[in-house]
């Protein structure tokens, strides 16, 4: 489909679709500059894109060309939500660990939310 010239719309609205407009990169970078005071920039992709008004695939890709060039450079990531799903029963996933690790997974099982799968 991509192949050939029938279908160089579709191929120029993909290219150009992703493509953020400068206005919006400037907006991201403006955002970083304005963390300078503490040294530290802490964002979540989400709403940083929608400041720039670009989507997130564009937008990590942005992120690592600052980090290839030395711009910035990551600390740590930070799940607001992260979902998953027991393959065993808790109790079961507990006895399979010991010490500092088993209260580690405790945690994790005691302040979880459970919904419906």
């Amino acid at each position: 489909m991509l192949a050939n010239r029938d279908s160089l719309n579709v191929l120029e609205n993909f290219v150009y679709g992703d493509t953020p407009e400068s206005e919006g990169i400037a907006r991201v970078l403006e955002d970083l500059l304005g963390a300078r005071h503490d040294g530290q920039w802490e964002f979540l992709l989400g709403p940083l894109g929608d400041l720039g008004n670009i989507r997130q695939l564009p937008l990590k890709t942005l992120l690592v060309q600052l980090e290839l060039r030395g711009l910035i450079a990551s600390r740590y990531s930070y799940f607001a939500e992260y979902r998953f799903k027991f393959m065993l029963q808790p109790h079961d996933l507990m006895a399979r660990f010991e010490g500092e690790r088993r209260e580690f997974v405790q945690a994790l099982i005691d302040t979880s939310s459970r919904a419906r799968t």
